[in-house]
């Protein structure tokens, strides 16, 4: 290379996002508006969704599908790999199959760890081809969990949000993407009569998109803080890369129009919303049945009247997964970590 193939200024380019979040707030949903997606359902849990996918099983099936997306004609304009965390498992699985161990300790001194990470950076090498080579967008979905975190530079310990993966493995997905985005309902802070400070979870879902000390996230856009979690505030970032310049805002002195009221659902969508109710009850009977549900939706400050009907039916998947974990853990199982 030579100082004549120097080139300036900003270049637009497909983006490489990963968007991770609390279980149910709906990072399955939000990817499906990315251009053109095809899903790689690693988690077996867009069954609510009407988009493209591939459901690999295996480790080997995960690499096949890359390689299809990478030499096989198609039109795709977004790959959406779901989840992150669920892909860890499968490379997880496939180490310990190749080496013939029952379990990825079983390597000792944290070298079934660095094997699982060396399979990861191959998956990326290739996503990075087809976002090089095919023109693809790359967007990986992934859960939160909280962890304690050790401040070396205040010298205190709290808690945070991270990706649910492997230290070494969530460390180079951050490293790898253009953004990290935290997915999570917006949190109300109110202090009572009895003068204690009480934080509790508010309706909004919302896209959190720099570092602070309560979770990871960064983006090159010049995004806010935060914004809702709505596809198309990022849509002028994606399509039209990190040079897309922000939306103006409309002069004082022009009055803009009142926003319309959201329109009144359809009957069809009362029908399938109480369909959806109905199977999130019957799915949490071991548990209690309607109280249950009634208390999760509490916990989440969440209605059926007020989600869509993908929203309802990724609560009902939500469901599911607690009240499996649950039994597997009453019945002395180990839930999926």
């Amino acid at each position: 290379m030579k100082l004549a193939d120097v080139t300036t200024g900003r270049r637009a380019r497909p983006q490489k996002i990963m968007i991770y979040g609390v279980e149910g707030i709906g990072k399955s949903t939000f990817g499906s508006h990315f251009p053109k997606p095809i899903f790689l359902d690693v988690e077996d849990r867009t069954a609510h969704l009407d988009i493209h996918r591939l459901a690999p099983a295996t480790w080997t099936e995960l690499r096949q599908g890359v390689e299809s997306l990478q030499n096989d004609k198609h039109e795709y304009e977004t790959v959406v790999v779901d989840t992150a965390d669920w892909a860890e498992t499968l490379a997880s699985q496939d180490v310990c199959q190749r080496f013939n161990k029952t379990g990825i300790e079983d390597f000792g001194y944290g070298k079934g760890f660095q094997y699982v990470r060396e399979s990861m950076q191959d998956l990326l090498r290739s996503l990075h081809n087809l976002q090089h080579q095919r023109g693809m967008h790359v967007v990986v979905l992934a859960h939160a969990r909280i962890t304690k975190f050790d401040d070396p530079q205040q010298a205190v310990s709290y808690d945070r949000f991270t990706l649910k993966c492997h230290d070494k493995v969530s460390a180079m997905l951050r490293e790898w993407v253009d953004a990290v985005l935290f997915a999570n309902y917006n949190t109300i802070v109110e202090t009572g009569q009895d003068k204690v400070t009480r934080a509790k979870a508010g309706n909004r879902r919302m896209l959190y998109t720099n570092h602070t000390a309560a979770y990871d996230a960064k983006n090159s856009y010049g995004l806010p803080d935060e914004l809702p979690m709505e596809y198309e505030r990022l849509r002028p970032y994606i399509e039209g890369g990190p040079a897309a310049p922000a939306a103006a805002e409309p002069p004082a002195s022009v009055p803009t129009a009142p926003a319309a009221p959201p329109p009144k659902p359809s009957q069809e969508e009362l029908a399938e919303k109480k369909r959806l109710q109905e199977i999130a009850v019957s799915l949490a009977s071991p548990l209690g049945g309607i109280d249950y549900v009634k208390k999760l939706l509490n916990e989440l400050n969440l209605t059926f009247k007020t989600m869509s009907v993908p929203e309802c039916a990724e609560f009902v998947e939500d469901v599911r997964a607690r009240v499996t974990e649950e039994m597997i853990r009453r019945n002395g199982g180990t839930p999926h970590a």
